[in-house]
């Protein structure tokens, strides 16, 4: 069996494990908004949204870097013409 595979089968009776210990109905407030949902829901819930936030503010310091290695790249491939190309004169 791939190695993939076992470990996401391993992960998922993990989680199902967790969603069932954890049923107690539990209640979130925010400004004006209210939910009511298992302990194991908002739990998961929670830690997707942390993932995705996390996941979105890294994304543009890694864009920010992809375009600095670009002009990195682009200035090292200017000096590489200018010294392959033969001087004037001689």
């Amino acid at each position: 069996m791939n190695r993939i595979y076992l470990i996401t089968i391993v992960l998922l009776v993990i989680a199902l494990i967790f969603a069932i210990q954890n049923t107690l109905i539990v209640s979130l407030r925010f400004l004006f908004w209210k939910f009511e949902g298992s302990l194991a829901f908002v739990t998961i819930i929670i830690f997707i949204v942390g993932f995705f936030a996390g996941w979105i503010l890294e994304a543009g310091k890694v864009w920010k870097k992809n375009t600095q290695l670009k002009t990195i790249q682009k200035k090292l491939d200017e000096m590489q013409k200018t010294m392959n190309t033969p001087a004037a004169g001689k």
